[in-house]
């Protein structure tokens, strides 16, 4: 099963595609809480000391990239340029345990926001586990707007 976003979740908003689902068998596995951000020429003057370096894009759009403070790395993450064209998806972001809440990831997605949006991409989104309050927190203080739930199904 796949999905716009490439995650393989489903949008809890076809409750007519779950039907079936769970009809031949399959069971709810995991939910999240879908988010997608906007991005505007508000987003291209950002200023402060975490930078990105990123990574090479591979052919099937993914891209990784490490989160610097000064020139300490304190973080990473990934993303995938969908085919639709003008949106990115962040697959995860993560700050080293030590360098936690410290800043740098609301810097970082910051960062993130302006450098995709003077590349030409125009909308980014993101999921996270229904558990995880802390980045449902993030998400949302650094403007993100809250679209559902998505769900994976095993057999």
């Amino acid at each position: 099963m796949t999905c716009n976003a490439g995650h393989g979740k489903l949008y809890c908003g076809l409750p007519h595609i779950e039907k079936i689902i769970l009809k031949y068998g399959y069971s709810k596995e995991h939910e999240n809480v879908y988010y997608k951000r906007e991005l505007s020429a508000e987003d291209k003057n950002i200023s402060g000391s975490v930078s990105i370096g990123y990574g090479e894009k591979n052919p099937k759009g993914l891209q990784e990239f490490r989160i610097y403070f000064g020139d300490k790395s304190v973080g990473a993450g990934e993303m995938t340029y969908l085919p639709q064209g003008k949106i990115c998806y962040l697959k995860w972001i993560y700050i080293n345990d030590s360098e936690q809440r410290k800043g740098y990831a609301s810097a970082a997605l910051k960062r993130l926001f302006s450098d995709l949006y003077k590349s030409g991409i125009h909308r980014l989104d993101t999921d996270t586990a229904d558990s995880n309050t802390a980045a449902q927190g993030l998400y949302e203080k650094v403007g993100f707007t809250e679209m559902g739930h998505t769900r994976s199904y095993r057999k």
